[in-house]
Formats: structure tokens, sequence, C-alpha cells
């Protein structure tokens, strides 16, 4: 980018452009640059949070593999990508790794890779989640190995910092380290990567460089330590890491400063620092601001710098904001301690810490709006002048030969003007007086020469406008460049003027620093800065350290200045340099005052007072009544005395952001208000709560400001109040719809109903409270507490429990209904009626509702165990079922044949599909003894393991929840001593083991191995044949999973019934019922009933879902496999 054109009238907007992509009415939106593509597939989430809206895609800068033209890059989604348009939650959301080619954007082998449920390397506590994390840095490429940093979204949620790397062929994960390392607890979070959007860097050596953010671990907050010795949680930090063979990473060295609760601001000028080394030892020095103040809210970019073909004296400064001013250009080189504004243009929507980027000199930025802003200058010039004119090195005042400059007109035109644009040290000849006019290919000539008058990199430009000419641009740019040199010795100093604003009387004992430059930038010396003045190196409340007494040539020496702040007032120095090199002036200034004082108060219910915030006690709106707003004011001060330092609010939110200043006796108002929603009728009083994270320079530090609303409704309160709205037959179902009467109209609720209690009756908790108020007819005495349970009823008499059941598809599992007496309505009062009319089931629904009958209706299915936990009404320890579940008992005096039911004990599974167990094994001597991939549930299963580490030679189970998989074990990792470590039982099916702490259950892909996915170690008992001359109904009991099946045959049916031996070990098995040979075009099949296990899927590969399901397609694409079964109608696993 060329300074001169960049600096010129007509380098402005040159287009601007809509984004082509469209998705669920929202434009294409641009989050990161260089520009990302955001795939139309659902990526999207509802975060509560503004900094990314509506919809997330890639919001980081992705990296392009030249040699194999792969771009790589992550994208946030849900987890169910075809659930287009619905909001999955936090804990659906996605992080995924992508490699794409440049030239199709296909995908790349061995990806898209999901992070989700990755344990950290340097915390195995720290899972990360999608949802909750935002990838914002670049990624880094660096060697075989890309790298992506995660932050959070606005500070929310138990987030941390993450550091994730993986082999670009492979997509094998080589990283997963966590910036909030051993020692953290998982309560605690920060340690952000966002770096502004800029990249994680390498010097392409095996080094590793990044920063982080917001943190709350505090490791260092009272201790510092050198830099050598890392803690392990690194918040607010700059960090250097070296990149081992493997990919894995060291942190080697970092930087964290004291005072990091206090780097978050807003309404602040971006700032210089000049590096500088002294005699081996490195310091930044503070040497300009930009003329201007950032925002009102986050979101300065980190800044781009830009050159002319790396043409010393070119370069420019390029940064954006989300406000005012949104790019801003400036010269790389600030002067007289301010950066120097060369152009600023408005952009609408500009995301946050953005930041342009450049191509044939043009510089390219996008918006929130689906917008591309183009910027350049017409390149149609219509003068062919000549080139850049560089002088070379020239002593200061001395004047170099003039050069001609020769400028060719392309059309007919006429030459205006001819100015000088920049500083003095270029001198014009030979200029024309007056307009010239100039048909095609008309020449003019004129002179230029170099003066310096300062040292260093000099620059300015020649502008020629021009007139009539059509299609062209109105002026042409000639840039002038040189260097000036000093054979003297030159002093500089910088900044001249040195500020210690805000100082705290008492609150650094050994006082303030800041660093000064002292500089020869001529090519003589040494020269001898002299005697400060006769007061030595103290000048009143200011101490000069490391004043050199020579300084070489085209070098410098950094001096620290010390503020002594012990007592209250405003202090000023004047020194003044005299050297062979000159004499110059500093001058110092210095603030210090009490420590501020943050007063924090919030409008009383009414209005009319203010009420101090006290810790842990809660502001109130008091009661509001719904369908209303309530608005009350908070109120910040800084109460301490006239002299006293300015409150800053280093944490906090609009109206109250980040950086505000409260200057002594200053208040600030922010205005809340408590919104309560029309609401059902009779509801109880609905509170509600939202907090405020305040942070501020005084002694109180963080404080979480709680508040708190109590919605009400207009009217007194009914006895009996809305409780909720329920579905018929379906419990456990999510409610999505509006209730809305029987059915009928928009927004019905179907089979909802709005449900209403007796205040005085009902109970949450499912126990029936004492009343003094009950409702006639019924006794005021009161029921004793249940001592246990609920619990399953065994059964009484010949009766037994069978488990939990569901209603019928259409009417009731058992038709016939037995009305149990007021007072006795218990599981044996049920069985009994059913007894004495000789039916030979009874089941008992809603707690009191007793049902009969020899058979169940069609769709009745077993349902887990946990679904029937309401207390029988009589019987309080007895289970019943919930709306759409029965318990069911079943009389062994009626059926043909049963199985004796035979408790188990939870084993060892041998063989889960192809793969055979190994033993209980120990985890690695460093890190994971599997480190390919993991997968994490809480209903976890040996099967859902097996079927996440499909591919690899090994999985393992840990912790009963957690699957780690891989091709071999990492070296320390064996069999356990004592193999009987392993005693966790799998949450899905706990009748089998799943690891314990530190243990794994192992198991081993082998080829002799069956494909079964049914466990091998069961043994079948005898095999009895009945011939069946009249229609019975038959009842198989399965003693593993307690369910039922029954079914009636038709005469002379020769029927198979398998049960089950005493000794077996099996952790899954079949129900056998009614075995008939079923012929297909196909396969040949055997079908064996409707069963389902208590837990998990029965067959956990399902293979197709389709809606135009047959028996047979279910037979055939499953002819493989030893089982298939269909579900739903159109799912067959």
């Amino acid at each position: 980018m060329d300074p001169a054109v960049v600096g010129s009238p007509t380098f402005g907007q040159i287009f601007k452009t809509t984004l082509p992509g469209l998705y669920m009415g929202v434009k294409e939106q641009i989050f990161s640059q260089p520009l990302v593509y955001t795939a139309p597939d659902g990526v999207h989430a509802d975060l509560d949070c503004g900094d990314i809206s509506p919809f997330v895609g890639v919001t980081g800068t992705g990296v392009i593999d030249p040699e194999t033209g792969t771009w790589y890059m992550v994208t946030k989604t849900y987890a169910d990508q075809t659930l287009v348009g619905v909001a999955q939650g936090r804990p659906a959301g996605r992080q995924i790794l992508h490699a794409v080619s440049i030239d199709n954007l296909s995908e790349r082998p061995n990806f898209p890779v999901d992070l989700e449920g990755t344990a950290a390397r340097n915390n195995p506590a720290r899972i990360f989640n999608g949802g909750i994390h935002h990838q914002r840095p670049g990624l880094l490429h660096s060697g075989k190995y890309i790298y992506a940093g995660f932050g959070s979204h606005c500070v929310k949620f138990n987030f941390t910092g993450w550091i994730m790397g993986w082999d670009k062929t492979t997509g094998r994960i080589v990283e997963r380290y966590t910036t909030l390392g051993e020692g953290t607890t998982k309560d605690v979070s920060g340690g952000s990567l966002w770096m502004s959007g800029g990249a994680i860097t390498s010097d392409d050596k095996g080094s590793m460089f990044f920063s982080t953010g917001n943190g709350h671990a505090s490791q260092l907050d009272q201790v510092p330590v050198s830099g050598r010795n890392p803690p392990s949680a690194l918040e607010e930090a700059v960090v250097h890491m070296n990149i081992a063979e493997d990919g894995s990473l060291k942190v080697v060295d970092f930087w964290m400063p004291w005072e990091k609760k206090q780097l978050d601001v807003i309404r602040y000028p971006t700032v210089v620092f000049k590096f500088s080394c002294t005699n081996g030892v490195p310091s930044f020095i503070k040497v300009a601001d930009s003329p201007t103040n950032n925002a009102y809210t986050l979101g300065v970019g980190h800044g781009t710098v830009t050159s002319l073909n790396d043409q010393p004296g070119t370069g420019l400064v390029w940064t954006s904001d989300v406000n005012n001013g949104n790019l801003r250009i400036y010269k790389a080189i600030p002067e007289n301690g301010l950066m120097v504004q060369l152009q600023s243009f408005n952009i609408p929507d500009t995301p946050k810490f953005t930041r342009p980027v450049f191509g044939d000199g043009r510089a390219y930025v996008g918006s929130l709006a689906g917008l591309l802003y183009g910027f350049g200058s017409p390149v149609n010039a219509p003068l062919n002048c000549t080139a850049t004119i560089q002088f070379g090195s020239l002593e200061l005042n001395t004047s170099s030969a003039s050069r001609v400059v020769t400028c060719q007109a392309k059309t007919a035109l006429v030459v205006a003007n001819i100015t000088l644009s920049g500083n003095a040290n270029f001198i014009l000849s030979g200029l024309p007086t007056t307009s010239i006019q100039l048909g095609n290919g008309g020449i003019f000539t004129f002179q230029a020469a170099f003066k310096p008058f300062e040292v260093g990199p000099l620059s300015s430009d020649i502008i020629i406008t021009t007139s009539g000419a059509t299609g062209y641009s109105t002026t042409t740019p000639v840039a002038l460049r040189g260097n000036g040199e000093s054979a003297s010795p030159l002093l500089q100093i910088n900044p001249r003027l040195l500020s210690f604003a805000g100082a705290v009387t008492g609150a650094a004992p050994d006082g303030i620093e800041h660093d000064i430059g002292f500089s020869t930038v001529g090519n003589g010396g040494p020269f001898s800065p002299g005697d400060v003045t006769s007061q030595g190196t103290k000048i009143g409340a200011f101490t000069f350290i490391g004043l050199p007494e020579a300084i070489p040539a085209q070098s410098s020496a950094t001096v620290r200045v010390n503020f002594d702040t012990s007592h209250s007032g405003s202090f000023a120095a004047f020194g003044q340099i005299i050297s062979n090199g000159g004499t110059d002036l500093l001058r110092v200034v210095g603030v210090s005052g009490d420590a501020p004082i943050g007063l924090v108060e919030f409008q009383s219910e009414d209005g009319t007072r203010w009420i101090k915030y006290t810790p842990g006690m809660s502001f109130s709106f008091g009661n509001v009544t719904e369908n209303t707003t309530r608005s009350l004011k908070l109120r910040i001060t800084n109460t301490v005395g006239p002299e006293g330092a300015a409150l800053v609010l280093t944490v906090s939110k609009p109206p109250f952001a980040e950086g505000t200043r409260l200057v002594p006796g200053e208040s600030m108002n922010a205005t809340l208000f408590c919104a309560v929603p029309k609401s059902q009728w009779n509801l109880d009083p609905t509170p509600g709560y939202a907090e405020w994270t305040l942070n501020t320079n005084d002694n109180t530090g963080k404080q979480v400001i709680q508040f708190e609303c109590l919605g009400v409704a207009e009217h007194d309160q009914a006895r009996y109040r809305y409780i909720g709205c329920y579905l018929e037959n379906n419990p456990g179902r999510a409610l999505f719809q509006t209730c809305g009467g029987n059915g009928e109209g928009v927004g019905a609720g179907r089979s909802y109903i709005s449900l209403f209690a007796d205040i005085n009756q009902y109970n949450p908790n499912g126990t029936i409270p004492t009343s003094s108020a009950s409702p006639p007819g019924t006794s005021n005495t009161a029921i004793p507490a249940p001592t246990g349970g609920p619990v399953v009823n065994p059964g009484v008499g010949t009766y037994g429990s069978v488990g939990c059941y569901t209603e019928a598809t259409t009417g009731r599992a058992l038709p016939n209904g037995f009305a149990m007496p007021a007072g006795s309505r218990a599981v044996g009062t049920c069985i009994a009626g059913c007894a004495s009319k000789n039916y030979l089931y009874a089941g008992l629904e809603y707690g009191q509702e007793c049902w009969c009958g020899n058979a169940l209706g069609t769709g009745s299915v077993p349902a887990p165990s946990g679904e029937c936990r309401v207390p029988a009404s009589s019987s309080t320890t007895s289970g019943s079922s919930r709306s759409s579940e029965a318990s069911m008992e079943s009389s062994t005096t009626t059926t043909q044949q049963s199985a004796s039911p035979t408790q188990t004990r939870p084993s060892v599974k041998q063989t889960v599909g192809a793969y055979v167990f190994q033993g209980c094994y120990t985890e690695a001597a460093s890190g994971r003894a599997l480190s390919a991939k993991s997968y994490f549930n809480d209903m976890m299963t040996l099967e859902m393991c097996a079927m996440a580490c499909a591919g690899f030679q090994w999985f393992g189970v840990e912790y009963k929840r957690e699957c780690y998989c891989g091709n071999a074990l990492n070296p320390g990792s064996g069999l356990a001593a004592n193999q009987a470590d392993c005693n966790l039982l799998c949450p899905g099916d706990p009748t089998t083991l799943c690891g314990a702490g530190v243990r794994l259950q192992m198991y081993k892909l082998t080829s002799q191995s069956s494909t079964s996915i049914f466990s091998t170690s069961s043994s079948l008992g005898s095999v009895t044949t009945l011939s069946i001359s009249s229609p019975t109904t038959i009842v198989s009991t399965d003693t593993l999973s307690s369910s039922i099946v029954t079914t009636t045959t038709p005469p002379t049916t020769t029927i198979t019934s398998i049960s089950t031996s005493t000794t077996t070990s099996t952790s899954s098995s079949l129900v056998a019922s009614s075995s008939t040979a079923t012929s297909s075009s196909t396969a040949v099949s055997v079908s064996t009933g409707d069963t389902k296990p208590s837990t998990g899927k029965l067959l956990p590969r399902q293979i197709e879902n389709n809606a135009t399901m047959t028996i047979d397609r279910c037979l055939s694409v499953c002819s493989q496999y030893q089982y298939a079964g269909v579900e739903y109608g159109r799912e067959y696993n």
C-alpha cells in the first residue's frame, strides 16, 4: 500500500457489494478476516451473547497449506445438522475441524473431526464443550500440524482457554492443552484465547506465541514468579511454548502483568510503544497515543501494518473500531507524541476485533450486515509520470542534486496544479506558473531535490491535479523518498513529556515507574548527558534511574523514572539534558491521591430512597404485577475526597461500560427494569433473578450484584392453583405447543391440558401434606410419611411383578377396570380384585386405578422401571405408574409355562462385537492409555464405546462414562495388579462393568472374534416343544430384563420356548415367545417377538430410517447380521 496514494484525496470507498449467501432469511455475515465461508447447514446457536448474531459459523481466520491446497478452519454448529432452524441448546453445540480443498471446497480424507468431549491433557477434569467455547484467533500451520485457539462467548459460562493441535493429514489430535491446567478446579473459568482475532504465531524454529484474556484463578495474585517458572493457570498472559516433534506443547516462558484486571478498557487511545534493548535488557517505551479514543465498548482490532514493497518510510498502521471512524489509517512513525491519522472511513455494522485485508493496492473490510467494502484509488491515472524517486542518504541541511520529473498525458487534459504533500525536506523547482493544456501524448517536466532537516526515513508526495480527462482520476501522485543522517551526535528523548496519572497514595510503597528513552540518532558520539540538576538524579518526587554516561552511535539507553506516591498532591519536574549532541528538555508530571471509594446504591421499591449495596444481599424490585414493568435506578458514586483518585470500572456492562472513570464526587446512574409477562390464571408468584458483575480499581475489587423480582398475579390467589401444562399418555415428552383447548385451531395443544391443583392437597414432591382445611367428606387425619421407596411390589399370592408397561396404542393395555374401595387402594387390593374374576394380569395406574385383563392391548410394551414411580395411594412405599405406564402383575397359575426368576450379578462382558475383553488396565505413565479419540456419555454402555471407536484396534471405558480409543497402548499402561479394581457399573447397562477411577475396561479387536453384538458367555437351558390344540395365551419370561411378551397362537401351532439357565452370565439376551418360520423373498429368518432391554438399544446399530419400511427390506439389508429388528414402523437395526 503506497502512502502517497492512501493519503491522497482519491483514496476512498470504491465499491460495496452484498455477499451471495442467504441462510434462513439472514444474509451471510463476516465475523473474521480474511473472508470466511459459512455453510448453510444449521450453523447457529442461542448463546445469550450479542457478539455473534443471529447465526454462528466460521468465526476465526483459517489457514491454507500452499503445498496441498488445503484450507483448514473450525466451524461451530449443532450436533444434529438435520434440525434446521431448531435451537438445540448449548450442550448440543459442536466445534468441528475441517480440511477443505481450495479448488472445489470438498472435504479432505479423515475430516471433519469433532472436538466434543475431549479431555485436556494437562487437566483431565476439563472437558471441552463446543457450545460454550468460541474459536476466534487465526489458526497456525507449523510443519505437519495445525493449531487452533479457543475462548468464551462474552466471558460467559464455565469456559477455559484451549489450544487444539492436529495432524494436517490424518486429523489425529496431537495436543489438547488448557490454559487452566492442573490444580485449577472445574468451577474456575478464564484464560480465553481471543487475541482480537489475531493469529497464533510461530518463529518457524519450534516456538509458538499467543496471549490469553480474562481469568479468575489468580494463582500469582500476591506471589510474583520468574517467567521461566510458569503457573498452571495462564490468564491475561503472553505465552511462549515449544512445539515438540510429536506436536505436543510445553510452556517455556510467560509474562503476566500485575494490573491484569485493568486491561479491559474502552474510550481509551491506541498506545504506541517503541522497543529498545540496553545491555541485553529489552524494554518497551511509550512514545505516542492515537489522537482520538476508541469506542464506548470493546472491539478495537489488533491492527495491521503495511508498506510499499518493504520500502523504508512507507509504513502504515490500519485499525478498526466498532464506532466512530470504523476504519482508521495512521502513519507508522508517530510525530510529537501522537499518531498521525491520514484517513478514516465509516463502515456500518463493523464487527468487533476485525481487521482489513489487502491485495493489489486495495483494502477490504466485511460487515455484519452481509456487505463487503472495498477501498482504494482509481487506477486509471491520466498522466504517466516518473516512478518513485529515491534520493538515498544525505547529511542534514545539505541539498541533493535536482532530479527531473517527467509526465506524459494519456489523453487531452489540463494540468491545473502541482503541490507537495508531506514535510519540508523536499524542494520542487521549474514548476509552471499557469495551467498547462496538453494533448494526447503531450509531455511536461519539472525538478525535485532532497534537503533533510530531520534524521531517519523521510518521504513526501507530489500531487498533480488535472481536469478535462473523462474516465480518468483527477490526481496523479509522484513519491519522493530519502534518508536524513547526521555526522554529529544528536540527542533524542522520547517521550519528552512523562505523566503519572491516577496514582493512589500509599498503594505502592516503592513508587511507580515508567521508562523514557535517551538515544543518539547521529553517526557520531559517544556523548555525555551531563548533570541533571544540582539535586543530582532526584528531582522532587521523581528519581531518575540508569542515566547513561555515554551512548554509542545509532543506539539508545533506557532511563527509568520512579514516582514517589507516599504523599498526595500534584507534582512536576523539568530536566534539561545537555550533551555534545544538543540540549533537550524533559518534563515529568504526576498526580497522587487517596484510593477511590466506590459506593453502589439501588432505589427502593417505591423509588423514594437509595439502598446501599451489602455484599451477599440482593437488590429487590419487590412485587411486580404481571403484564407490567417496574424501572429502578442503580447508582455508582466515587465518594473519595477532592484530592482522591478517579474510580475506574474495569469490568462492567453498558451503560456503565468498561473503562468508565468517575472523578471524586461524581456519580453515574443506570436504569434497570423488571418486566413480568402475562401468565396463566392462579399461578403462584414467580421469582426472577439477574446479576451484574462489577470490578473497580478501589479496594473492594470484584462484586457480583444480585437482583430479584417477584412476579405476582393482579388478583388474589384461588384455592386451585395452576401447576403446569400436561400431556396425556406421554409424561416424558417435552412441551413445545401452546396449551389450546381440544386440539382445534391455530396453536392448539392436541392432548395437552392446563392443570390446576388444590393447594391444600397438592405437593410437588409427590407426598400428601397434612391439611387443616380438608375438602368436605375427607378426613383431617394426617397421613404418616413413607418410610422408604417407592419400590416395586414383588407380588401377592400367585401374582408376581413383570415390570412397567406403556398403555396400548389405542385404548387401554388392560381393558377391564376394577373399582378399589377408598382407603384401601393398594397393590394387594388390585390383585385381589382381578384374581376374583380370574384375570391373568393386574395393573395399577395413577397410584389408584386398577385394571385387569387376559392379554395386553396392541402397542403396550415394556417401559423403564423409573417410569412407574407414583406411589400407590394407600401404600406410599409401593410403586405405581405415571400417566401412560402401568405397573403390571402376572399370575403364574394360569400360564402354560414360566421361567423361574434368577437374580444375576454384574459381570465382565467377554466380547463386544468384534472386540474381545483384555482385562482391567491402568492409565499410561503420562497422559492417557488410549489417546487417539475420546467420547463421553452419562448413559455409557460397552456397545456405545465400541461404535465410537470403530476402526481402532483398542477401546477402553473408564469412570463408567468415559470412552477412549487407539491403535496402540501408550507407554506405562498395563494390566492392573488387582483385576477387581474395575468395579463401576455401566450407567446404560448395569449388568456389565465399565472400569473405575484410573482403570479401564479394555477391549481389543481380533480377527477371530464374532461379529455378533451379543455376549457369547450365555449358556442356554433346555428347549421344550409344546403342541397346543386350542387358542392359548403364552407368557414367556426373560429372567434378565424381567419383561414379558405374550402371543395368542392358532390351533395345532408348534411353539418353541427357550428358557435361560440359572448360570447365565450374559448381559443382554433376546426374549423368545412364539417362534415361527418366516419366509421372505430375500432371506430366511426367525421372528422372536417384541422386546426391549431395560436400558439402551437392544440392537445398537441403526442401518436405515425409512418411511417406506417393510420387513422384507429390513431382512435383506441386515442379512449379514445375526439379528434384525424394526422399530417405530420405519427404523431397522
